[in-house]
This record gives C-alpha cells, sequence and structure tokens, in this order.
C-alpha cells in the first residue's frame, strides 16, 4: 500500500469483514479455531471470452505492427489497470499490483514475442475441438435411439475429456452439473437431446391418435 488512500480502503475493507461476523465465527477467529483467507475471484465465462479475443488479436499482428500497434491494441481492449493484471494473471504472467501499466505492457509484449508459436497452437487446438464438438453435436441429433445415442457418445474419443463434455452440453443447450461424471453427463446429454425428441414424437402420435378416432 503506498498511500493513506489506500490504508483506508484496506482498513474499510477489513471493517466490512468483521462486522459481518457472526458471534460465533468472530470468537474462533479470536482465539485461532478459525481463520480468514484471501481467495482471488475467478475469471467469468465472458472475461475469458474477451482476454482470448485480446490474446488473438495481439498473436495476429505482423512483425512490422509489433512496435506500432502491439501497446494501441492492449489500451484499446483492456482499459483499466485492473483489467490489465487480470489479463496476465490469465495468461500466467508475474506481475505486481505496483507495476506501472508501461511496465505490465513491457510483460505482455516479452510474453507474447517469446510465446507466439506456444500460444497459436493453443488458439488452433482449440478452434478443431470447437469444429469437432459441433459435428458431434450435429450428429447426435440425428439419432431416435437413446442406446445407440449412448453408445455412439461413449465410443467417440473427443469426450474422454471432461471440459468437451461440458462444451458439447453447453452447444446443445443441455444443463449439466459440473460436479457430474462423465457417464452421468453423457446420461443427461442423450436424454435431454434424444429422449426429450422421442417423448415429444410420442406425444405428437398419441395426439394424432386421438385426432383420427374423433373424425
Amino acid at each position: 500500500m503506498s498511500s493513506k488512500r489506500d490504508l483506508e480502503a484496506m482498513f474499510s475493507i477489513v471493517s466490512n469483514i468483521i462486522k459481518n461476523l457472526n458471534v460465533n465465527e468472530y470468537e474462533n477467529i479470536l482465539n485461532g479455531s478459525a481463520t480468514l483467507k484471501y481467495v482471488e475471484k475467478s475469471l467469468t465465462a465472458s472475461e475469458k471470452s474477451q482476454f482470448d479475443v485480446v490474446l488473438k488479436k495481439l498473436l495476429n499482428l505482423d512483425s512490422n505492427e509489433i512496435n506500432t500497434n502491439f501497446i494501441e491494441t492492449i489500451k484499446a481492449e483492456l482499459e483499466t489497470k485492473s483489467q490489465l493484471i487480470n489479463f496476465c494473471n490469465y495468461l500466467n504472467i508475474e506481475v505486481k499490483t505496483k507495476d506501472k501499466k508501461e511496465d505490465i505492457y513491457e510483460k505482455i509484449l516479452n510474453f507474447v514475442d517469446e510465446n507466439k508459436e506456444i500460444l497459436l497452437n493453443k488458439f488452433n487446438k482449440g478452434i478443431s475441438i470447437n469444429q469437432t464438438l459441433e459435428q458431434i453435436a450435429s450428429q447426435l441429433e440425428n439419432f431416435n435411439d437413446k442406446n445407440l445415442a449412448l453408445k455412439f457418445l461413449l465410443g467417440n474419443n473427443a469426450l474422454d475429456n471432461k471440459g468437451h463434455l461440458l462444451s458439447l452440453a453447453k452447444i446443445l443447450d443441455v444443463n449439466v452439473r459440473k460436479e457430474s461424471n462423465n457417464g452421468e453427463i453423457i446420461e443427461r446429454i442423450v436424454d435431454s437431446v434424444v429422449g426429450s425428441k422421442l417423448r415429444s414424437m410420442a406425444i405428437r402420435g398419441k395426439f394424432k391418435k386421438s385426432s383420427d378416432s374423433n373424425s
């Protein structure tokens, strides 16, 4: 903390934390049976998406644009120092809150320059798996048999990764619990996509029979 204002802000935060403790929590901290812990907030999906867009723009700059447009590109996308620090944390670039913006720009520039090939491969791999998952989603929607659909997903090597399964569920607008295991996620996807279609077909069939008998 480098200023009186920073210290006042910190005391205000600590004061609010203490005020929000109940009597039991307060006493446990005082007697040492409990402690306060600093935990950084995880990035939201929208923040990660924004940072990926920024990184991609930086990677797409050619050698002639690096010196002239690199910092301008960062400034246009990440306006605040907090955003810059979060961007660096996302890329595992070591920075300190006391670093000046100019120092952070330099660290980002050096990181991208030194790891450009690795970062580009990461992006290309991400694009490739997204295309694969979209194809799987399209194929799954054509199934009219839950057992065959289940066998199809279980036999796909791309879905051995839980993260890929969660991405597939997102593409298909299927709500799944992140703590579920791979098998449970697959069953949920099949039931939501194929099962719901079969139930809808059964309802339409019953409705048609009812209409025919009344005519």
